[in-house]
Formats: structure tokens, C-alpha cells, sequence
């Protein structure tokens, strides 16, 4: 009979002991660091197996967002072709973000830094599902750079605009500017909205995001008369 007790407290000591790993396991704190470090294998997992396909919203002229980001086959050229990477350090942090440019953009001059900018967009999670677009409002989004998380913000400089018509004041963005410049952002939860979980967005807790874009115009606040 003790021996039976003896091994029966063994048993519960063990289960006690499991337990015990399971919720150090699940209470450990994950650094911001190791996040970035889980976000890029997760993103460049991504860019190995989808590729971009231009033949499915090849006649979408109304955002100028005429492509699409499709799994790839086997053979087929993927993201990681295409995809330009980009180290960032931000609060002794790395992040690595990428960048593909679809269209570089006709305006060469961007050495004046701007307030605002104008743009076409649709975001994504990893798995494909679209959290927001531009593609329902009847006009371009005017945005505050400064305003916008880290990976939009940062990722603008790799991109230029198109050229705004001199001869028009009232133009529209997504017709009258010709050469926008267009492409793919896809960055780090670090770079996006980090630890946050943001229900109204079905954004949960460290997640990557993608960005599709159509860069028309940078410009400044209206000046107050």
C-alpha cells in the first residue's frame, strides 16, 4: 500500500510538474526582438510560395491596383524574385521589410519632403484576406505621411510619383497624373500595429502586413489664408 502511495505521488508530482512547464510556456514574454525574427521567417515563407499575377484585375483601371497576389506553383517565379529587401533599425530593434516596385513612377523629384500624400491602396494580412481599399472612394486618399505606421511611412521612399498636369487645377489623381508609381510593401508587425489587437480591423497581435499602392502625388498642407 505505501508503495502504491509513493508512485501515486509520483504521478501526481509529475503531472504537477507538466503543468507547470505548459503555463511558463504559455505566460513567456516574446521581445520585440524575437517577434522580428518570427515576422520575417513568416514573411519570407511568404515570398517563397505567391507569386504576382497582373492577369486578373488587368482591366481595373480605377485604382490603377491591377494585379493580384496568387500562391505560386511549382516552376513558377515567385515574390522572392522580385521582392527588394530592406533593413531598418528602429529603437535598437533590426526589422526587415520588402519592396516590390511594380512601376517605378515618372516623377524623378523628390527632394522636397511633403505632408501629404495621395494614394490608391488595399492591405493585406499573410493569408490573403483584404482588411481595407481605396477602390470604393470616388477620389484618391489624400493621407498625412507623418501620420502613418512605420512600414507605409518607411516604405514610401523607395517609391516615386506620377507627374501632376500643369494646365489643370481641378485634375483627378487617378486619370489626369500620369506615371504613377506603383508597388507591393510588406513589412513586420514591429513596422505595423505591434502587440495591438485590433478587433474592428480583424487585425490581431503581431502580424505582418502587406500593402498594395498606387503612389499619384506628395504635396503640402493648404496654406491657411
Amino acid at each position: 500500500m505505501k508503495l502504491l502511495r509513493n508512485k501515486n505521488s509520483n504521478i501526481l508530482f509529475l503531472i504537477i510538474l507538466f503543468l507547470s512547464i505548459i503555463s511558463c510556456v504559455d505566460n513567456e514574454v516574446i521581445s520585440v526582438a524575437e517577434q522580428s525574427k518570427i515576422d520575417d521567417e513568416l514573411i519570407q515563407e511568404y515570398l517563397s510560395t505567391h507569386k504576382l499575377d497582373s492577369s486578373l484585375y488587368a482591366n481595373d483601371f480605377i485604382t490603377h491596383i491591377n494585379w493580384e497576389i496568387v500562391p505560386a506553383n511549382e516552376g513558377d517565379s515567385t515574390l522572392t524574385d522580385i521582392a527588394v529587401k530592406d533593413t531598418i533599425t528602429s529603437g535598437g530593434v533590426v526589422y526587415y521589410s520588402y519592396y516590390i516596385k511594380v512601376e517605378e513612377g515618372k516623377n524623378k523629384d523628390e527632394s522636397e519632403a511633403k505632408d501629404l500624400m495621395v494614394v490608391d491602396y488595399r492591405e493585406f494580412l499573410l493569408d490573403n484576406s483584404e482588411l481595407s481599399s481605396s477602390k470604393d472612394d470616388p477620389e484618391a486618399l489624400e493621407l498625412e505621411i507623418k501620420s502613418r505606421i512605420n512600414g507605409i511611412r518607411l516604405g514610401l521612399k523607395h517609391f516615386n510619383t506620377g507627374i501632376v498636369p500643369t494646365d489643370n487645377v481641378n485634375y483627378d489623381p487617378r486619370s489626369d497624373i500620369e506615371g504613377p508609381g506603383r508597388g507591393i510593401l510588406i513589412f513586420p508587425s514591429g513596422l505595423a500595429h505591434g502587440d495591438l489587437d485590433l478587433e474592428d480591423k480583424q487585425i490581431k497581435p503581431n502580424q505582418p502586413l502587406r500593402v498594395d499602392l498606387v503612389l499619384y502625388e506628395k504635396k503640402d498642407f493648404p496654406v491657411e489664408e
